[in-house]
């Protein structure tokens, strides 16, 4: 009897121990760093998309679109997830310059502002923040805006981006991705 519980306690630990170095190797082994870099290039290749490739005008007016159907009531204000697949009879309505983007989440402010958010982790948060026509506390939301630094892409319609927050030098970046543009 004595030989079981032995050897039970020794597979035990044996087992501890693998499943503690399988963890630690999960968290910081090589792989990660080959997942950071995929991570990475999808959330540049969403940037340039939204910088790049995507007509401002028309996707200020899709903002527009969906703060006048919160205006109306025929949309609720709040957060709509757009990234994870599920799209409910509201989202399958919103205009397809939102759609084709998918950000991982679409804001509609009560007061008709839409924000929409691309976030990929620890290695950032950007987006939009598009304001209706009329907008009257323009200057008091762009103050109070929190989500790292800001740069006007259009008359109404913002850029953000956490990594403002890091790099002094990022609006550089950002420049030269808008020039490409033109």
């Amino acid at each position: 009897m004595k030989v079981s519980k032995t050897l039970v306690l020794k597979i035990v630990i044996v087992l501890a121990i693998t499943f503690a170095f399988s963890f630690f190797f999960f968290l910081y082994g090589p792989w990660v760093n080959l997942l950071t870099f995929v991570i990475r290039q999808k959330a540049e290749r969403s940037r340039v998309q939204l910088l790049c490739k995507t007509n401002h005008q028309d996707l200020l007016k899709a903002c527009r679109k969906l703060s006048k159907q919160v205006e109306a009531g025929h949309l609720s204000p709040g957060d709509y997830g757009i990234r994870d697949g599920r799209l409910s009879r509201e989202i399958s309505s919103f205009p397809k310059q939102i759609l084709n983007l998918r950000p991982n989440c679409v804001y509609i402010d009560k007061d008709g502002r839409v924000v929409l958010t691309f976030a990929y982790g620890r290695l950032g948060r950007f987006g939009v923040q598009a304001y209706p026509k009329d907008y009257k506390n323009y200057k008091e939301s762009i103050i109070k805006f929190t989500y790292g630094g800001r740069r006007e892409l259009i008359p109404g319609l913002w850029y953000y981006d956490d990594s403002y927050v890091d790099n002094p030098e990022y609006d550089k970046r950002i420049e030269a991705l808008l020039q490409k543009r033109k």
